[in-house]
């Protein structure tokens, strides 16, 4: 599987950009000429349908929103099947984001070459340095350019893109990277999983429980779509004051009962912001992670809150170990750059007005923090105990991959008829 991101936060609205994607493929695209790659070509200007390429690189438009987002989808001869898409997003008062996100998945000999060509198309689109052409003179190309034809400045620290997906330092924490994710509740429909995810979102928590009693009955339709869809999927609660085993033994049945403490789920989440807990805080964290870690049997566990409790509120020394990670909200429109520093926080929630394709409205959006990527996110659960149905699997091929009965995933399951399941339904398996 193939998956490079890359992007650049600049000082402008997102409407000075907005030009970037419906020039693509035409005669004054800006963002594709280069001296070391062919301009990118359409037979019309961008649609969708329109079918074009980068030389003998061919492909064809599967979705475009004027001003926000181009889609484009691999011709099969390619040797990749998959997609890319370029997207121009706000990201706070005169700032956006302009994201490129390439994945699929490679065939014949495309295994060979795609690993050597990604990396430097990535670094050409993004403005990287490229190796010096004959004669030393050194070009940078892409969005660099295209952003100084717009008029446009990079954000300060951001001379150079925060996301190219071929880094690596051999620590395996990558630096500079940014994962991109959201946070859920029974506030959000989200209605395309899949554009959803050509959006570079890689992990989202979504609301479980409130209290001790209070179930957020969207969740398990939130948790089925982004896993359809290949995206790290986490719960969290809402904490109020009193009886906190009540509500670690609600969270935690409902993290079962939804799949979420199985292997490539994200670490359960414990949300600190109602005011009647500022009293009590810190003791409540200490127990309720002692708690949930003794009734789940998972040890990585995030507590979430804004910058006000984290500088006046929490005392994160009194109940922090490794395993015990920071999630901060601060809506600075800098994303992975929120203005407060703790060797433990790994995610900055940095809008609550963001917009995602796929989502209707406004949802709050999150990013990775410094060298930490979506793998510092996940629970370390146990294996999947789970099986979500795509299109075309019947019973009895799930079962015999799961090396179990078609008999005890109905059993299981409850499933009145074994000739009718559906894609995204979750399974459990034992």
């Amino acid at each position: 599987m193939v998956r490079n991101v890359h992007e650049r936060l600049i000082v402008m609205p997102a409407e000075r950009p907005a030009p970037l994607v419906d020039r693509v493929g035409g005669p004054d695209d800006i963002v594709w000429p280069s001296p070391e790659w062919p301009p990118m070509v359409l037979d019309r200007p961008v649609s969708v349908g329109a079918t074009g390429g980068h030389g003998p690189i061919r492909y064809h438009v599967t979705g475009y929103e004027p001003g926000r987002r181009v889609a484009f989808a691999f011709d099969p001869d390619v040797g990749l099947h998959g997609t890319h898409v370029l997207t121009v997003e706000p990201a706070g008062p005169a700032r956006s984001v302009v994201r490129h996100v390439l994945e699929g998945r490679l065939t014949g000999s495309a295994r060979l070459t795609w690993p050597v060509a990604i990396p430097v198309v990535a670094r050409r689109r993004a403005g990287g340095p490229v190796r010096p052409r004959r004669g030393g003179r050194r070009h940078r190309a892409g969005a660099a350019r295209a952003l100084v034809a717009l008029g446009a400045a990079a954000a300060p620290g951001d001379a150079e893109p925060r996301r190219t997906a071929d880094q690596d330092d051999g620590s395996g924490l990558r630096p500079d990277m940014t994962d991109f994710g959201i946070d859920l509740s029974h506030f959000n429909t989200v209605n395309d999983w899949e554009a959803v995810r050509g959006n570079g979102i890689s992990f989202v928590s979504v609301k479980l429980t409130e209290s001790t009693a209070h179930l957020d009955l969207a969740a398990a339709d939130h948790v089925t779509g982004a896993r359809a869809a290949r995206i790290h999927a986490g719960g969290y609660h809402f904490a109020r004051p009193g009886d906190i085993p009540g509500q670690v033994r609600l969270f935690a049945s409902r993290l079962r009962a939804l799949g979420l403490l199985d292997g490539g789920s994200m670490a359960p989440m414990l949300d600190m912001e109602a005011g009647a807990l500022r009293p009590t805080a810190n003791a409540f964290v200490a127990d309720f992670v002692a708690r949930l870690r003794a009734e789940t049997g998972v040890r990585r566990v995030l507590v979430y809150a804004n910058l006000d409790w984290f500088t006046h509120v929490l005392r994160p020394a009194e109940w922090v170990d490794p395993d015990v990670l920071l999630w901060i909200a601060r809506f600075n429109g800098a994303p992975g750059h929120p203005g407060f520093a703790h060797p433990n926080l790994v995610l900055h929630q940095h809008s609550s007005t963001g917009t995602v394709p796929g989502i209707p409205g406004h949802v709050d959006r999150d990013a990775t923090v410094g060298a930490h990527t979506v793998a510092s996110l996940l629970s370390g659960g146990r294996p999947a105990r789970t099986h979500v149905v795509v299109a075309g699997e019947t019973l009895f091929g799930i079962a015999r991959i799961n090396h179990t009965t078609v008999d005890a995933l109905v059993r299981i399951n409850h499933i009145p008829d074994p000739a009718v399941i559906h894609p995204g339904q979750v399974l459990q398996l034992a």
